[in-house]
């Protein structure tokens, strides 16, 4: 059996491209992370009867920014 054990020459030469790479996908991790409790937050508050929502005191237009700003703060 053959063992094949990588070694790279210039150690470190794409560490700067990988820091980026990696903020960039925690960055798209939590922007689709936002976008999954705004649009379950969006769905919840939709489900509700009319009567609910003014037992609890949104208006009928008030959904969209509720939702925003429930994805803000999770």
């Amino acid at each position: 059996m053959t063992t094949i054990t990588y070694r790279p020459t210039r150690p470190g030469v794409f560490a700067d491209a990988e820091q980026v790479a990696n903020g960039w996908l925690t960055q798209l991790h939590g922007a689709l992370a936002a976008r999954r409790v705004y649009r379950r937050t969006l769905a919840e508050l939709r489900a509700l009867s009319m009567r609910q929502r003014e037992d609890i005191g949104i208006a009928g237009l008030d959904e969209k920014p509720l939702a925003r700003a429930a994805s803000r703060l999770a």
